[in-house]
């Protein structure tokens, strides 16, 4: 997770739009599959549990809540689904980061303060967490905007530079990994 996770955030910033109503667009595209296969993978199941008698009520209601809440409640096989709703709200911090107008710099700016706070509080209180991932939001956030902001640079740079700088990065990725 720490170098694939981070890049695909950047990679997603780097593709981004910045257009009005993009974000609440964006969203509707990621959210409405979202909620559609968590209906089939998580509530239907239970439902179907409960009906075979193989849960009672209260356990199946407290497992399709912790379905739905997502983020770090979730369980196997549904443990992935933490990605969509965290992507989706990245992207709406950071489209309102990054629109234009005035004071687009003090937004970005207070998006990495609140980054920050996540970083300190994961630090702080591991077992935190917010419904649908929105604890790691910011930071995704703020790693797309940074991709955002490197569109323009990355591509003035010849196809072969940006091929080997992120190899470099993903062995040097590896190599920190494997110490921690």
């Amino acid at each position: 997770y720490l170098f694939h996770m981070p890049l695909f955030f950047v990679l997603a910033g780097f593709v981004i739009k910045v257009t009005p109503g993009a974000a609440w667009k964006g969203t509707k595209k990621l959210l409405v599959p979202y909620f559609a296969y968590l209906v089939v993978l998580a509530v239907l199941p239970h439902a179907a549990y409960y009906a075979m008698g193989l849960e009672d009520r209260p356990q199946a209601l407290k497992s399709i809540a912790k379905a739905c809440i997502g983020g770090e409640l979730l369980v196997s096989p549904l443990n992935i689904f933490w990605f969509p709703t965290c992507l989706a709200a990245a992207r709406v911090m950071a489209l309102l980061s990054l629109a234009e107008g005035k004071r687009r710099d003090a937004r970005i700016a207070v998006l990495a303060g609140f980054a920050c706070l996540s970083v300190i509080v994961a630090d702080i209180w591991p077992n935190f967490f917010l419904p649908f991932a929105l604890n790691v939001a910011p930071i995704a956030a703020l790693l797309i905007v940074i991709g955002s902001l490197l569109n323009p640079v990355l591509t003035r740079i010849p196809s072969w530079q940006v091929v080997a700088l992120c190899a470099v990065a993903a062995m040097a990725a590896g190599a920190l990994e494997a110490k921690l």
